[in-house]
């Protein structure tokens, strides 16, 4: 039960330190990198697109990559795997639950001077 909360309060930090004035955008396109362990590369097909322009992001993209994160991140989906690992994808999931939520500032943290400005216009139209 120590060991427990020690990997949670160690996942959370490390989880809530990742996220720190990143919005959804950027979290989606980092995941991959700061978590490699967690998804296994699941992921990088639907970000890397974004690399270059961020005007020609739509919501629908986000949404998609979003759910196709979330989903494999489900405490569901960590059956067998080792506790750190397990908390871990519960603490990184709970940081995308609540960049999703945060509809006007799913592109903080990105460099503006690469169109993010113009893709976030188009989400809160």
């Amino acid at each position: 039960m120590l060991q427990e909360a020690c990997t949670r309060a160690s996942a959370a930090q490390v989880a809530s330190h990742w996220a720190a004035g990143q919005g959804l955008v950027s979290l989606l396109r980092s995941l991959e990198d700061a978590f490699p362990n967690l998804l296994g590369g699941a992921l990088d097909s639907e970000v890397s697109r974004w690399e270059n322009d961020f005007a020609l992001l739509k919501s629908e993209e986000i949404i998609r990559a979003y759910a196709r994160a979330s989903g494999l991140l489900q405490p569901s989906r960590q059956r067998g795997r080792p506790l750190a690992i397990r908390v871990q994808a519960e603490e990184v999931l709970k940081q995308l639950v609540r960049a999703r939520g945060e509809t006007g500032s799913w592109y903080a943290g990105l460099d503006w001077s690469r169109g993010a400005a113009a893709a976030a216009a188009a989400v809160q139209a």
